[in-house]
């Protein structure tokens, strides 16, 4: 497509603003490509010669800090805490949905109908 878009279309067109802009998108994008599937393919290579892969090779190395033992179980014993009472709000809040649903459905009913 790049060649296409690159070589081939000089021989049509004369090159103008939109060529410019459409070959460096595309071009950008193909080192895109390039990279993530360098990183995939690294990824492919540990798998396969290593035995395991620890973490995903895309992601950011920056953002994710080695942390010890005890910290990843501190973290996990406070999900844990903070799971258990996003899912008892999140069925209180479905039970008073449900319930305003009901009643609305109620009032709804009792109205009129038009003629």
């Amino acid at each position: 497509v790049i060649h296409a878009t690159l070589v081939l279309s000089m021989d049509f067109f004369q090159p103008f603003f939109g060529y410019y802009f459409f070959n460096a998108l595309l071009l950008v994008l193909q080192a895109l490509h390039v990279f993530w599937a360098y990183l995939i393919l690294r990824m492919i290579w540990k798998f396969a010669f290593m035995g395991k892969v620890e973490r995903d090779e895309r992601s950011d190395e920056e953002s994710e800090a080695d942390d010890d033992e005890e910290d990843e179980q501190e973290e996990e014993s406070s999900w844990d805490q903070r799971k258990g009472t996003m899912n008892s709000k999140l069925a209180s809040l479905a039970d008073n949905c449900v319930l305003n649903n009901l009643t609305n459905q109620r009032s709804i009913s009792r109205l009129p109908k038009a003629r």
